[in-house]
């Protein structure tokens, strides 16, 4: 039976060199195309993931029917803003690695951004539904075209949410 890895067990990669200084010396991934392919690649990633950031505090500040006392329609975004931290955090480990990755870098980042995405898009869907609910039940309470703005900018972070997942799994690696 295999062993499972354990959290520190890439630190076997690491070797000292001659100069005493510890050198990494595992599995290392590299974007598969050229420069110019990559820079458009991350591009495309983090505009998407900036829209989507202005998208979802966009959303959080809107005044609209149902943000301040109901928890069913508050409890989908604070989901949101968790699985944005996650997407942004893990985008941010990728991108400080620059253009060689470290295995286990890679490994983790690439196991948490397609599901950190999935669980937006899930938040996103769930608010939507959650609003659409309370306006069906409790009306509009007079802020119509606020409502009208957040249920779009919901639709928006789950489309945002997808497109970062498609561009992100769009990438191609190969271990060097």
């Amino acid at each position: 039976m295999a062993k499972s890895p354990k959290r520190k067990d890439y630190l076997k990669d690491y070797k000292q060199g001659e100069s005493g200084k510890y050198e990494y010396s595992g599995k290392s991934y590299i974007y598969d195309g050229t420069l110019e392919e990559r820079k458009k690649a991350y591009a495309a990633v983090i505009i998407t993931a900036v829209l989507l950031t202005a998208s979802v505090i966009g959303s959080g500040t809107i005044d609209a029917a149902g943000m301040v006392n109901t928890f069913y329609v508050i409890v989908p975004y604070i989901g949101e803003v968790c699985a944005l931290f996650a997407i942004w955090w893990n985008l941010s480990k990728l991108l400080m690695e620059g253009e060689k990755v470290r295995g286990y870098i890679f490994e983790n980042v690439n196991n948490k951004i397609p599901p950190a995405c999935i669980i937006m898009v899930f938040f996103a869907v769930l608010g939507l539904a959650m609003s659409v609910v309370f306006q069906i039940s409790a009306g509009f309470e007079g802020k119509m075209l606020k409502c009208i703005l957040y249920l779009l900018l919901k639709a928006l972070n789950a489309i945002l949410a997808f497109l970062i997942k498609k561009y992100y799994n769009n990438l191609q690696w190969k271990v060097l």
